[in-house]
């Protein structure tokens, strides 16, 4: 009986202190893990570069405790993304263009080329209804003279021939489109009648007598 019952006690005993270290040692091993999870917000950071931005997906590289050949992807939201289109702004030569950072607003814009400005001769008063002949500097136009009255070249769309004492040599008239200068004269070119160069008699004959308006130019 005393056997059994001192069997009983030691069984017992064991157990117990099984027990007690199980339960110790599982309480400090939960207390240190707790420990480690409370400190992780006092963890060191470790500062990434961002090489790469995609659309959805932004590429860093960690510097310390990663490979730098393998680019981490992590994907962030398009909305808590802002664009931004980067220019260059116009510069004169020898001078380096400066770059202007540009929000959404601006993404769509397109740079406009500069306005042209149209520095030509522009119609200006009427001078009222003219008839209009065409000649050259063929024999029967001019008898074969190849110099105008004051000594320049004809040139076709430039030279005509008018009355002097209504439109001195030099005088700018516009005919249609067309921007004329007073250079020659002819014998019947007398009063309201202009007689345009062209380069050939056919061109010359083509254009007949034509009643058409003359403006002074600008």
């Amino acid at each position: 009986m005393y056997s059994v019952q001192n069997r009983r006690k030691t069984a017992v005993y064991i157990i117990s202190t099984a027990l007690l270290w199980f339960f110790v040692f599982g309480f400090t091993a939960w207390g240190a893990e707790v420990r480690v999870s409370a400190n992780s917000s006092n963890a060191p950071v470790h500062t990434v570069e961002a090489r790469e931005t995609s659309k959805n997906a932004l590429v860093v590289t960690a510097p310390d405790g990663l490979n730098d050949s393998e680019p981490v992807s992590a994907p962030i939201s398009p909305d808590n993304v802002q664009e931004s289109h980067t220019v260059s702004s116009l510069s004169a030569p020898g001078e380096t263009a400066s770059l202007a950072s540009l929000g959404p607003y601006y993404a769509n814009m397109k740079p406009t080329a500069p306005a042209i400005q149209d520095n030509g001769p522009k119609k200006d008063a009427s001078l009222g209804m003219f008839v209009t002949t065409g000649y050259c500097t063929c024999e029967l136009c001019s008898g074969g003279y190849g110099l105008t009255y004051s000594g320049t070249v004809p040139k076709a769309s430039h030279t005509i021939s008018a009355d002097i004492s209504l439109f001195p040599i030099g005088t700018r008239l516009m005919i249609g489109d067309v921007t004329y200068t007073v250079e020659d004269i002819g014998t019947n070119v007398v009063g309201n009648h202009i007689d345009i160069f062209y380069d050939n008699h056919e061109d010359a004959m083509a254009h007949g007598r034509q009643m058409l308006e003359v403006f002074t130019v600008k």
